[in-house]
């Protein structure tokens, strides 16, 4: 079931603005660079009345989802999954199944960062995507973390049948997914990574550079990505990924 919620808040800057924020890092984009890109602190959500509209984020369930403001200060939104395994819900910028912005491209460096926590209810079985996807009217993530079931993404992946965090490259199919060596916990992490035009793909976890395999060319999409996050439950349990902000800025 596809849902949509709207993403105009106080907090959402596009545009030139983007380039100054304190979050991105000035090595990459120094304030005289021209980017663009969108910065969102979930201060509120709102929803879309009229059908058919493609404003602010897409909202997908599958079977029992649920999206939430979180009473956290500084604006988190929650993504929750039912007491049934296979539940999911799942946020996408953009249109459902429409065109993304971010496009991978030589030369145009690209930077991601998302503040996310996964608030894990008496069990270690679930899946997480926190990243960038072509878009796409479907489920992220696979039932009993199986085999992702799209392809064009970068981001950090954990299905309920491994122990900890990776990353997954994926370009047309010809994909690259890799263990991080991080177990996961209910900490707030910071899950980043620059994408080097169509090079390589540096990967950060709480900002500190992360050895995440050979992404590569031949594992970077060269397609329109959005932002997306999502969570999947893997067994009988109510589970929750928090969010606190999502940034990710291109150089034009």
């Amino acid at each position: 079931m596809v849902k949509r919620i709207g993403y105009i808040d106080s907090r959402r800057l596009h545009s030139g603005g983007v380039g100054y924020l304190s979050k991105i890092p000035t090595s990459i984009f120094p304030p005289n660079m021209d980017v663009y890109g969108i910065f969102e602190d979930f201060i509120g959500f709102y929803s879309v009345a009229a059908a058919g509209e493609a404003k602010g984020w897409t909202f997908f369930e599958q079977n029992v989802g649920t999206l939430a403001q979180a009473d956290v200060a500084g604006g988190v939104i929650a993504l929750g999954c039912g007491g049934a395994d296979n539940d999911s819900a799942q946020i996408i910028m953009g249109g459902s199944a429409a065109g993304g912005a971010f496009w991978p491209a030589a030369g145009k460096d690209l930077y991601f960062e998302a503040r996310v926590r996964h608030s894990d209810l008496g069990t270690a079985k679930t899946n997480i995507f926190v990243g960038l996807i072509n878009p796409v009217n479907a489920a992220i993530l696979a039932n009993d973390g199986g085999a992702l079931p799209n392809n064009d993404m970068l981001g950090f992946v954990f299905r309920d049948t491994e122990v900890n965090y990776s990353f997954v490259g994926d370009k047309a199919g010809a994909e690259d997914y890799n263990s991080l060596a991080v177990a996961i916990d209910t900490s707030w992490h910071y899950m980043g990574f620059i994408v080097n035009g169509v090079t390589s793909v540096d990967v950060y976890l709480d900002r500190v550079k992360i050895a995440a395999g050979a992404i590569a060319t031949a594992n970077i999409p060269v397609t329109g990505l959005m932002p997306a996050l999502a969570v999947k439950a893997g067994d009988a349990n109510a589970e929750y990924l928090q969010v606190d902000y999502v940034v990710c800025v291109q150089l034009r």
